[in-house]
């Protein structure tokens, strides 16, 4: 199995990580330290280190359309929506008709097909 080629910020990690040990740097302070430091830094673009403040980075928080919903029940489930039994298609159809949310959606699923954590499904 070949390596993955390396990013261009890997490349430039790699450099900055050569060039690091090759100065040894002993006294921050040194004002020669300090520019060399600052020249480093120019080198590697430095990413910024910023968590995700929604739970959706992509906004996706809801559905958009039924037919998506469908598709991500029956892909949660594992089977397609016609293989379920008529009573179970009308609480899918219920919750749809209710809500595209996608965190509401899956939350009734779960607790309609597996109810008190069982691993079966209610079908």
């Amino acid at each position: 199995m070949g390596k993955f080629k390396k990013t261009q910020a890997e490349k430039k990690l790699d450099k900055l990580e050569t060039l690091a040990k090759s100065l040894s740097l002993r006294d921050i302070g040194d004002e020669q330290n300090v520019a060399i430091l600052k020249t480093m830094l120019k080198t590697v673009n430095v990413i910024a280190d910023k968590p995700f403040a929604d739970p959706d980075p992509y906004n996706d928080l809801s559905y958009s359309s039924v037919l998506k919903a469908k598709l991500a029940i029956a892909d949660y489930l594992g089977k397609p929506l016609a293989l379920l039994s008529q009573t179970d298609r009308d609480f899918i159809e219920a919750i749809l008709d209710e809500t595209l949310e996608k965190s509401v959606v899956m939350a009734r699923l779960k607790s309609y097909f597996h109810p008190k954590g069982d691993s079966t499904h209610a079908t």
